[in-house]
């Protein structure tokens, strides 16, 4: 069920669209629907008193198991709605959150969730009588259930503040992890959901099992992997969960600190999905979450991807396009990438102690060896590297004795 009226035909379509993708995603399949020219809901039912009644009698015959709001809720909306219907009532934050339930497979992720979901339900659980019991059909249901729900406000509050310590100290677990590798610059893969990102990485690492798939929401948990630039330089980059328009500010509380990975990065790669209609829409709304965040200063590279989908690629200013599934555009993508970070490559002549011999690997591992001969001294070595490994090996072989 939805209010036509609040968006233009063309952004109405495309987010029917998404909402049918999200319930496909989730398990469930949309059997009919209800629309309303309505400009602003109605502050008790969301739609009219008459479309409500129009929409209980369709839900009935169409054998539907629960009615999904193409909006948010309020709890009284969502009550009446239910209290007509006689069916369970899911809106589309409440979507989103189930789906997120399913894809959590970390720790981490599992209690990104359930903070997610605890503060959702907590306004609503006074007063939904039987509305919880009548939810079906596997959408809306998924996380803390039912028994958690059930406890009183000052029993999930207590959860919530758990969950929120825990989150503290994921955060500082990633602040640590940040801090031992930052001899490797971070570049992040941001985008709407659905639109390649895992792809892209798998494609410029070189790694095919990070699990790309085609579904909404496929990636929740931040994958990072090190892939290699043209100069041989190193950087890592991390896969980052895709984001939609109206994105619940439940989630963006919840992933704070997985999001903030985003926001620690030296460069973005702002994936769009170039053979979509309405990429410009989209990627307006991962903007907007990246300011919610904090990440808008970050410098960041328009990548459109799927390029092989369409016929003519839409040329845009300053972007890259690429097709993850091809290959094509990706060494163009890593020049780009090299040269926004300001990656900057010189020569220099090291002799090398036979007793530190392991800097020798790591001259061949972050650099390019010119010339390698063994003298009675050392081991001599001619070598290009990126400036800040060089400033690495130096100090490296100056605590060694070496020069």
């Amino acid at each position: 069920m939805g209010l036509r009226g609040r968006r233009g035909e063309r952004e109405w379509a495309e987010h029917l669209a998404e909402l049918d993708g999200l319930v496909r995603s989730a398990g469930g399949e949309v059997v009919t629907q209800v629309l309303q020219n309505l400009q602003q809901p109605d502050p008790r039912s969301y739609v009219g008193s008459g479309s409500l009644d129009h929409l209980a009698t369709a839900a009935r015959e169409a054998g539907a198991d629960a009615v999904l709001a193409a909006d948010s809720l309020t709890p009284l909306q969502a009550r009446t709605i239910g209290r007509v219907t006689e069916l369970g009532v899911v809106d589309r934050t409440q979507l989103i959150l189930d789906l997120f339930a399913q894809r959590a497979r970390s720790t981490e992720g599992r209690v990104q969730v359930e903070a997610a979901q605890l503060r959702y339900f907590l306004p609503r659980l006074a007063g939904h009588g039987g509305g919880l019991s009548r939810q079906a059909g596997g959408i809306g249901t998924r996380g803390p259930g039912e028994s958690k729900l059930e406890l009183d406000r000052r029993r999930i509050r207590v959860r919530l503040r758990e969950l929120k310590a825990e989150l503290e100290g994921i955060r500082q677990r990633r602040e640590r992890t940040r801090a031992r590798r930052e001899d490797l610059p971070l570049v992040a893969a941001v985008g709407y959901t659905n639109v390649g990102k895992t792809s892209l990485v798998e494609r410029l690492s070189g790694d095919g099992d990070l699990g790309a798939q085609d579904m909404l929401f496929a990636t929740l948990d931040p994958t990072v992997r090190r892939v290699v630039l043209p100069g041989h330089e190193e950087v890592r980059v991390v896969d980052t969960v895709g984001f939609v328009r109206e994105m619940p500010p439940e989630i963006v509380e919840a992933f704070h600190a997985t999001l903030e990975e985003v926001g620690a990065a030296d460069l973005l790669l702002h994936v769009v999905d170039a053979a979509h209609p309405d990429w410009p829409v989209q990627a307006a709304a991962v903007e907007r979450v990246l300011a919610a965040i904090g990440a808008d200063r970050v410098p960041r590279v328009l990548v459109m991807n799927r390029i092989d989908l369409v016929a003519y690629p839409e040329a845009v200013a300053g972007a890259e396009l690429v097709s993850a599934r091809t290959g094509a555009g990706i060494a163009a993508l890593k020049a780009r990438m090299q040269a926004e970070l300001g990656i900057r490559r010189r020569q220099a002549h090291f002799l090398v102690p036979f007793s530190h011999a392991r800097l020798l690997s790591l001259a061949h591992q972050h650099g390019r060896v010119l010339r390698e001969e063994a003298t009675a001294w050392g081991t001599e070595l001619d070598v290009e590297m990126d400036s800040r490994w060089l400033g690495v090996l130096e100090k490296a072989l100056a605590a060694a004795g070496g020069r």
